[in-house]
C-alpha cells in the first residue's frame, strides 16, 4: 500500500518538496498531498468525504456498520504507521494521541465552513490551487510534531527507574 501511495499522482509532489522516496516522511507527505488535494479540490471530488466526515460527527444507526468496515481498518493502518514512525508499541498512549493529531487537520478541512475560515483568516488559501502548499505545510507540521513526540516519549521512558526482576 505504501508504494502505491508514494507512486500515485506524481503531480501532487510540487517542485521544492524534498523527495525522500521510500522514507516514512515521504509517505506521510504523499498521503497529506493526496487527501488535501481531494478535500480542497472541486466540490465534485470532495463531496463524498464531506458527507462521510459529517456522519462521523452526527452518526446514524444505519451508518455504524459501514463505519466499522471502512474506518477501523484504516485506523489500524494509521496506528501501525504512527507507532513505527515513533518507534513505540501500537498501544502506547503517545501513538493514540499522535493519531488524533494527524487526523485533526483533515477533520477541520472536512467539517469546517470555508467561508467563515476565510473571514477569520483571509490569507489562508482553501481552493484547489492552494492544495499543494496546504498539504506541504500540514505534512511538515505533522512530521515535526511526530519527531518531537517520539523524542519526548523515549526520553520519559529512559528516565523511568528500571524495574528489578525478583
Amino acid at each position: 500500500m505504501a508504494r502505491r501511495i508514494i507512486n500515485t499522482r506524481p503531480a501532487l509532489q510540487p517542485k521544492g518538496w524534498e523527495r525522500r522516496q521510500g522514507t516514512r516522511e515521504h509517505l506521510l507527505e504523499a498521503v497529506f498531498a493526496l487527501v488535501v488535494r481531494t478535500l480542497l479540490g472541486p466540490l465534485s471530488s470532495s463531496w463524498i468525504l464531506r458527507v462521510l466526515g459529517r456522519d462521523l460527527v452526527t452518526p446514524t444507526a444505519a451508518s455504524d456498520a459501514a463505519k466499522e468496515k471502512l474506518i477501523l481498518p484504516r485506523a489500524q493502518i494509521l496506528k501501525r504507521f504512527i507507532a513505527d514512525f515513533l518507534d513505540l508499541p501500537e498501544d502506547h498512549p503517545s501513538v493514540a494521541r499522535a493519531c488524533i493529531s494527524i487526523m485533526a487537520p483533515f477533520c477541520m478541512l472536512i467539517l469546517s465552513d470555508r467561508r467563515r475560515i476565510k473571514r477569520a483568516l483571509p490569507s489562508v488559501g482553501l481552493g484547489p490551487d492552494d492544495a499543494l502548499d496546504m498539504a506541504r505545510h500540514l505534512a511538515q507540521f505533522a512530521i515535526a510534531g511526530l519527531e518531537a513526540v517520539g523524542r519526548d516519549a523515549h526520553k520519559k521512558a529512559s528516565l523511568r527507574p528500571q524495574q528489578n526482576n525478583r
